[in-house]
C-alpha cells in the first residue's frame, strides 16, 4: 500500500522545491503575460518604455530558466523515486521467497534479491555516456554485461521494442552499480517479516542543481553529482513452517 510517508521517504525536501519551484514560475508567467497585454508590438519596439521592458526580460530570464531546469530535475528525481517503490516491492517478493529458501547462503539469496531491484530500477537508470566517467564502467564494454545482454533480449522479446542494446545494457550496468539492498529480519519465526530497503544513486544533469540538492558521487573520480533515493517494504517471509525452514526438496531459478 502506498502512504504518504512512503512517498516522502528520501525526498521530502525534493518535494517542496518541486511545488515552490512550480509556483513560483506560474508566477512569473503569468506576470509577464499580463504586462505583454499592455503593451502592443509597436510599442515594445519603440519607445523608451518598451526597452526598459526589455532590459527587465533579459535580467530575469536567467532565473526563468533556472526554475525550468529545476522542476525537470525535481521531476526526474521524483521519477526515479517511485522506481524505487517498484524496486523496492519486486526485491521484497524475491526476498520473502529466497531468504527462507537460502537459510545458509545468505550471499546467494542476497544476489538473488539484488539482481530483482536491478532489473526493476533499470528503466529509470541513467544510460548517459557521461555517466559511466570516473565509474567502474568507464573501461567496462557493455557487451561484458551477460545479465545486460539477458535483459535486452528479454525487452525485444515483452515489448517488441527497438531501442539499440548499447543503451539498454548500458541502463542495466548503471542500475547494478548505482542500487545497493539492505534486508533486514524483524524476528526469527518462519513466518516473521523481512524490511527491504533499495537505494539508487540517481545522477543530477544539471551540476549548480546538483550542489543544493544532491552531493558528490560515491565514485571519487566521476564528474557529477547525485542524489541517492530510497524506498522500503515490509512483507511477510514464505518460509516453510518446519524446524530447519526447508521444503525438503532442492530447487533454484532459471537464471
Amino acid at each position: 500500500m502506498i502512504t504518504i510517508q512512503s512517498l516522502m521517504e528520501s525526498v521530502a525536501d525534493v518535494w517542496l522545491v518541486w511545488i515552490l519551484s512550480a509556483a513560483a514560475l506560474v508566477y512569473l508567467t503569468r506576470g509577464a503575460i499580463l504586462r505583454l497585454r499592455r503593451w502592443n508590438v509597436r510599442e515594445l519596439a519603440g519607445g523608451e518604455e518598451g526597452a526598459s521592458y526589455t532590459l527587465s526580460l533579459v535580467l530575469v530570464m536567467p532565473v526563468y530558466i533556472f526554475l525550468v531546469c529545476l522542476i525537470v530535475e525535481c521531476t526526474l528525481m521524483l521519477v526515479v523515486k517511485t522506481g524505487t517503490m517498484y524496486a523496492a516491492y519486486a526485491a521484497g517478493r524475491s526476498a520473502i521467497v529466497w531468504v527462507p529458501a537460502e537459510p545458509q547462503d545468505a550471499d546467494a539469496s542476497q544476489a538473488k534479491v539484488k539482481k530483482a531491484a536491478v532489473q526493476a530500477m533499470t528503466p529509470f537508470a541513467s544510460g548517459r555516456d557521461v555517466h559511466r566517467r570516473g565509474t567502474p564502467l568507464e573501461f567496462l564494454p557493455r557487451s561484458a554485461s551477460i545479465d545486460g545482454l539477458l535483459y535486452h533480449e528479454a525487452y525485444q522479446f515483452y515489448t517488441k521494442g527497438n531501442a539499440p542494446q548499447d543503451y539498454i545494457v548500458g541502463k542495466y550496468q548503471f542500475a547494478d552499480i548505482a542500487t545497493q539492498i539492505t534486508i533486514e529480519p524483524q524476528g526469527n519465526e518462519p513466518n516473521s517479516e523481512l524490511k527491504v530497503s533499495v537505494e539508487y544513486e540517481m545522477p543530477i544533469n544539471v551540476p549548480g542543481i546538483g550542489r543544493f540538492l544532491g552531493n558528490q558521487a560515491s565514485w571519487p573520480t566521476a564528474p557529477f553529482f547525485t542524489r541517492k533515493i530510497s524506498s522500503s517494504v515490509i512483507l511477510e517471509q514464505e518460509g516453510p513452517q518446519s524446524s530447519n525452514q526447508l521444503l525438503g526438496i532442492e530447487y533454484d531459478s532459471a537464471i
